[in-house]
């Protein structure tokens, strides 16, 4: 998450390769809040650069972490940031349908599932297969 994040400070318009996410709000991933923040703004002011970034959150709690993640060394090759960038998003992507995965599992066990929980079900199923 660290990286991702440090990509996303250090190349603002890297926001516009993140699809819809506000129905991802509840994940419990340490940093995805600050994540979806810094998407939302970035997206707001599309040619946006780091610098201007970091004046937004000037007297937030915030400002520390994003000054530490825009010096970040993550010792990506340039031509490769993009790439990395889209390749972390999917990887926490594909843990957030394992996730859901496991919860249509241990809830079918329990209580069972509704029709449109298998179909859920079942989409993940596919989807994580293909993978």
């Amino acid at each position: 998450m660290r990286v991702l994040l440090s990509l996303l400070v250090q190349n603002p318009h890297f926001s516009l390769l993140v699809p819809e996410l506000t129905c991802l709000k509840q994940l419990k991933l340490k940093g995805w809040n600050i994540f979806l923040e810094l998407v939302v703004k970035c997206k707001a002011y599309p040619k946006i650069n780091t610098g201007y970034l970091l004046e937004q959150y000037r007297d937030t709690n915030l400002i520390k972490t994003l000054e530490i993640l825009a010096q970040w060394n993550h010792m990506i090759d340039d031509a490769h940031l993009e790439k990395t960038f889209q390749d972390l998003l999917t990887s926490i992507y594909e843990l957030i349908l394992e996730h859901r995965q496991a919860t249509l599992i241990a809830l079918d066990r329990t209580q069972g599932l509704s029709i449109k929980e298998k179909h859920e079900l079942w989409y993940l199923n596919q989807s994580l297969a293909k993978k």
